[in-house]
């Protein structure tokens, strides 16, 4: 019976998490590819492993039965990676996360991945809350994050460039006709933002000088930024590399002449592998901001 430990890995998290989209937004699978996983192991062991209705997911006999057993593999497989890094550190996989791309990240890991031609990758796009997380949780072995200023109290990376910012705009939107514009024009407009508030507060002080704008902090990735001022919802203050990064037929990107700078940093495990040491080193000797 042909189980896959990708199959037995989305069933554990479901098990646990009870939520089949949180699950996917967890193992970073689109939602869809997700439910298929699901169903092919269910098929594969010929019973039926959730009970699924529009308010609640709950594992059947079945799935609590196969629940201990599928542990004990994950759990064997994760201690087979371990032995392996500590045979031989310098092969294995890299798990890098990212907030947002952009041309510089993925010259950077063209770079690496050239440099370390031993080593397989793997890249997970995270979105604007999910980087440190999947950091803390052993998801990723190094991630790049975006910052206004300064990382957030308590975390350790190493700043790689700044650069300046854009408007994020419906293209039909009055800023939409400026050749650029400045803090001042954002007036009256509404600010979509991280659904964290805390961190699109510390953005807002930083990128906009402490103006007052109303937020809307209604966005989990650069994706749903686009779809939600695409729409006229409102508005975004991002990285000028958005402009060569992303496209979107209704959405205009004016250059913010007055705001402050957006950095790239990459942060590392508080106790990195041999590898990871390798290619952080690498990224810092080739990329470190002057």
């Amino acid at each position: 019976m042909d189980i896959t430990f990708q199959q037995l890995r989305c069933f554990v998290v479901t098990a646990r998490t009870l939520h089949f989209g949180n699950a996917a937004q967890e193992l970073h699978i689109s939602p869809s590819t997700f439910s298929d996983t699901i169903a092919a192991l269910e098929k594969r062991v010929g019973r039926k492993l959730f009970r699924r209705d529009p308010r609640r997911v709950a594992l059947t006999e079945a799935g609590a039965e196969l629940l201990p057993l599928a542990q004990q593999v994950q759990s064997s497989m994760d201690a087979v990676g371990s032995w392996i890094r500590d045979e031989d550190p310098d092969i294995g996989t890299i798990r890098v996360g990212l907030m947002v791309s952009s041309p510089r990240i993925r010259a950077v890991l063209a770079e690496a991945a050239h440099a370390l031609g031993e080593i397989s990758w793997e890249i997970k796009m995270l979105g604007f809350d999910g980087c440190y997380r999947a950091l803390d949780d052993g998801q990723v072995d190094a991630v790049f994050v975006t910052a206004a200023g300064d990382l957030p109290a308590g975390r350790r990376g190493t700043r790689l460039w700044s650069e300046g910012c854009v408007v994020v705009t419906s293209r039909h939107h009055r800023l939409a006709r400026l050749p650029q514009a400045t803090i001042a024009d954002l007036a009256g407009e509404k600010l979509i933002t991280n659904t964290d508030r805390a961190t699109s507060g510390r953005w807002t002080q930083e990128l906009l000088g402490g103006r007052d704008i109303e937020m809307l902090a209604i966005a989990d990735s650069f994706e749903e930024v686009l779809e939600l001022c695409s729409a006229g919802i409102g508005v975004n203050v991002a990285g000028a590399s958005a402009v060569d990064m992303y496209t979107h037929s209704d959405v205009a990107f004016v250059p913010l002449v007055d705001a402050g700078d957006i950095t790239t940093y990459l942060c590392p495990p508080a106790d990195p592998s041999p590898a990871v040491r390798r290619f952080v080193d690498l990224v810092c000797e080739r990329y470190v901001a002057d």
